[in-house]
């Protein structure tokens, strides 16, 4: 749902009591899933069901702002940084993959 950005049907899952910090099978949040295809309605409604902007997946030490950041998602950026995304965050940091993406720009 995140990824297609159907937001009716996770807003009926998250007021039915989903958490918006659901993983899947890879630990990718749906916030990442959301921050990386660009979809910003989906981006608000998780982040106001409480949806973490410090979520480090453990595999790969990505984090929702480096989603966005890899597809170039300059809106999704923005906001996740206005939400408190940590653009240190990361492993690699999401600064240090801005930079590799030829992206920095994207970022304060």
């Amino acid at each position: 749902m995140a990824i297609e950005g159907r937001t009716g049907d996770l807003a009926a899952e998250l007021n039915a009591g989903a958490s918006a910090d659901t993983v899947d099978r890879r630990q990718s949040s749906l916030l990442m899933h959301a921050s990386a295809h660009g979809n910003l309605s989906t981006v608000e409604l998780l982040l106001q069901h409480g949806a973490s902007v410090h979520y480090v997946d453990p595999q790969r030490g990505r984090t929702a702002l480096g989603a966005a950041l890899y597809r170039g998602q300059a809106t999704i950026v923005e906001r996740l940084l206005r939400a408190g995304a940590d653009p240190q965050a990361g492993q690699p940091s999401a600064r240090d993959l801005a930079v590799q993406w030829k992206k920095a720009d994207l970022l304060p």
